[in-house]
Order: structure tokens, then sequence, then C-alpha cells
């Protein structure tokens, strides 16, 4: 049972976040399932992390240019270092509030020369570390509210900053729609202007619990490497990229039907609800089960600017991600094993999670056979 879904909230409902796809300029072409399953790259394992590694739950890393893997144990407030060979190297800082200790960790990101940029929400504080250093060259605390996830923009000049709404209910509750925003903070971490909003991620909630809800929608934003913003919405396998003034500068979107969702997908997601709320969950559950999954699960940029989308669909099937050229052009395509959490794509190398016994996570790596065009 994955107890890591699980956070504190108040309240008894169902929560959703609806939104339109952003229209397409131009249909970049699409093959169908069976046509990009015989054409995607095999992979092959190259690696996985060692059981002394600990690592409890991670959902970002990051990699530097000689091969070292950056992951962020969330649950220890570290982060551990992994050689190119997948041995441990070290790791950098605790749970603490002095220097090189950490809160929460919410995002890490390779510098150029690479420095190690650590981002702790709790404290609102950018910890930047030398090369191979755990001694900190400095540190920012940000004058803005704290965001959820930052990132330094690929010229230095600023951070992107992503926003989402917490849950509160009681008497005087903003009753609104929920919303993500993105903002461009300078480097002092005052406010410079903002980007987008669009819905928050789709929760299911029951009294003093709430969990993301399977089916339920999100928002996707991701930098490349000339400093442009691309956004997808679950709902549409497609892309509209910004410019950081927020300047439209172009979208793409292809024909995709999404599998539907069968009575086995919503047995499948309550055999992880605590027995406790498992009654409740399922009611919610039921009363809003749609007819397809949403098309798109997670939104990466490759270190060619390439942009891969992750569809979705039921947990138990494999992995299915698909790459296409910020313009729109379909690139290729990469099937994983069923539980696989993908979260760093390097030439023909994938930095990936996959689910261990009793609440842990591994690191693997793979390698693609044939890499996208």
């Amino acid at each position: 049972m994955n107890l890591h879904r699980w956070s504190v909230a108040v309240g008894l409902g169902f929560v959703c976040a609806c939104g339109a796809a952003a229209s397409g300029e131009r249909d970049g072409g699409f093959p169908g399932e069976a046509a990009r399953h015989r054409a995607a790259s095999p992979v092959a394992e190259v690696w996985t992390s060692p059981p002394e590694a600990e690592l409890v739950s991670f959902s970002h890393l990051a990699v530097d240019s000689r091969g070292n893997v950056y992951v962020p144990d969330f649950y220890r407030n570290r982060v551990v270092v992994f050689g190119p060979d997948g041995r441990v190297l070290r790791t950098v800082g605790k749970r603490g509030r002095g220097p090189g200790e950490f809160q929460a960790i919410r995002s890490v990101q390779v510098l150029r020369g690479d420095s190690l940029l650590v981002y702790d929400g709790s404290l609102a504080r950018v910890n930047v570390f030398p090369p191979g250093s755990d001694q900190e060259a400095y540190v920012v605390t940000l004058r803005d509210a704290a965001p959820w996830a930052l990132e330094r923009t690929p010229d230095n000049g600023a951070y992107l900053a992503r926003y989402e709404p917490g849950f509160q209910f009681g008497q005087g509750t903003d009753t609104g729609p929920r919303l993500d925003r993105v903002r461009v903070l300078n480097l002092d971490g005052t406010r410079r202007a903002d980007l987008l909003s669009f819905p928050a991620r789709s929760f299911v909630v029951s009294q003093q619990s709430v969990t993301p809800n399977p089916w339920g929608h999100n928002g996707f934003v991701r930098l490349d490497s000339k400093n442009r913003l691309h956004y997808v919405w679950s709902d549409t396998v497609g892309a509209t990229t910004y410019d950081l003034q927020g300047q439209r500068l172009g979208s793409f979107r292809v024909d995709y039907a999404p599998p539907p969702v069968t009575r086995a997908d919503l047995e499948r997601e309550l055999s992880t609800v605590p027995e406790p709320m498992l009654q409740r969950f399922r009611a919610a559950l039921e009363d809003s089960l749609p007819s397809r999954w949403p098309a798109v699960r997670a939104l990466l940029v490759d270190d060619e600017d390439r942009l891969w989308l992750e569809l979705a669909g039921p947990v138990g099937r494999e992995v299915e991600w698909v790459a296409f050229s910020p313009g729109g052009e379909y690139r290729g395509s990469l099937l994983l094993p069923a539980g696989t959490s993908v979260y760093q794509i390097r030439g023909s190398s994938v930095y990936a999670k996959k689910e261990g016994e009793y609440d842990t996570a591994r690191l693997t790596v793979y390698r693609m056979v044939r890499p996208p065009r």
C-alpha cells in the first residue's frame, strides 16, 4: 500500500478542476498505437540504485555534465548524489534550518558549470552549492510568497516559479476556482511578471484526507534551453509555447483518443486506499467515474529541446512516452515497464523511478537503443 499519496486536509467531497485545451495552430501528425509501439525504441537497463542508498521517496532529479545524478530524498531532507555508474558518492544536507539544512526540498537543478541549486519550499530558500561540495556558495531567501517549485532560467537571469494552491476549509474560506500560477521572479526573489494561470490539479477529498484524483486533470509547464515556456493541458496531446514576457509563440495539437476507464481501473485505484477511508472514497470515485482517461500524465523537455509527453492510462500497463519537436513534429516513442516514472531524458539516457517494496523508491537509468531523430 502506498501511503505516500496521502496528506492531511479537512472536508468531504470531490474536488474537480476542469479546463479547455489550447487550440492548435497545426496538427503535427501522430501514428496510431500499434504503429507507435512497433517503432518505439527498445531500452536496456543500465543500473539501479543499490539498497544502501535508502531512498524513501522522490519526484524529480537533476543530472550534471559528468553524468552524476542528484536525487532529493524528500522525507529525509537530503540530496543523494550518484556517480555515472550508480555508486553513491555522497549526500548533501540534512533536516534543519541552518546552513546546508532543509525542511522541504521542492526542486533541484544543475546550473552552468555544474553548480547545484536546491530549493526549499518550507524555508522559501534557494541554496546553491559549488560543484562537488556540500558547503553552500550562497543562499537567497525569496521575498515573494514561497512557490511550490522553482528553477533558474537558462540565461541565469531570473527564476521560473509555480504556485499551487493548498486546501482550506471553514468559514470565510475562498470557494473560487483553484488555480495554479506561473510567475517570473527576479534573482532576489521579488516578483517580475505573472505568465500563466490554469485550473489546479483535481483531487478527491474525504474528511481529513486528500489524494489526487486518478482521472483528474492537470497542467504542466517546462522551460527549454532557449528560455521558451511550454504548457500542456492534460486533455490534449499538444503544447502551447510562450516567451518569458508572456507572448504566445505558437502551439500544436494532434488527434488522440485516450483509453477507456474500466471497473478494473477503479478497483485498482481503490486498492491503494487505507481501509478506514475506503467506503467514502469509493462513493466519491464512483460518482465521478469518467468514460476515458486524460490524454497526458506528465511533460519533460530533453537536452535537445524535444517535448516528451507521457500518455495517461491504467497503472498496470506499459508506460508510453511520445516525443515532439517544439513545432509539433512527432519524433518517436518510448515504452517502459509499468510503474516507472521518468524525470529526465538526456541523449539516449532515461532517468526514472521504480517503486520498491515497503514504500521505498529505486533510481533506475535506462538507455534507448534508438533515440528519437
